[in-house]
């Protein structure tokens, strides 16, 4: 039995008033009789409902992930090379990238079930995936790096 016919079942069980509406058919009839007597169809349809939220729910989520996935591939690759920096801005750099990382996940370690908290971590970690990008790129050596 699929959920469109646990649904149509636990519907017309639910029906109101009792004994009406439970179809025509004689099959389908004793269906529904022998459904309310094994289980409360109200409670089969708010389970049916919360299951189809959920459906939804991890729909959206899936969207948010690959929207996520999409950013961080493109910023994979900066379309400018790295700056000529000295190495010691280099690794500050690093440690800053890393973190502002710490704080933004101890801020928003609700994202997970939140799909807006997602949306503000993804928009204010934009700022790490492009520092973190630019310091994987090949480094261009300045003239007298300070040390």
């Amino acid at each position: 039995m699929d959920i469109d016919e646990l649904k149509r079942l636990a519907e017309a069980a639910n029906a109101k008033p009792p004994n009406e509406s439970k179809g025509t058919d004689s099959e389908f009839r004793r269906a529904v009789l022998a459904f309310e007597e094994i289980s409360t169809p109200s409670l089969v349809l708010e389970l049916i409902r919360q299951m189809e939220g959920l459906e939804y729910a991890a729909e959206a989520n899936k969207t948010l992930l690959l929207a996520s996935a999409n950013r961080l591939r493109q910023q994979a690759a900066p379309a400018v090379p790295a700056p000529s920096v000295p190495e010691e801005w280099r690794k500050v750099m690093t440690e800053l990238a890393d973190d502002l990382s710490i704080e933004l996940d101890m801020r928003y370690q609700s994202r997970s079930h939140y799909p807006s908290e997602l949306r503000k971590y993804e928009n204010e970690m934009q700022l790490v995936y492009r520092a973190r990008a630019l310091l994987q790129s090949d480094p261009q050596p300045t003239n007298g790096d300070a040390k």
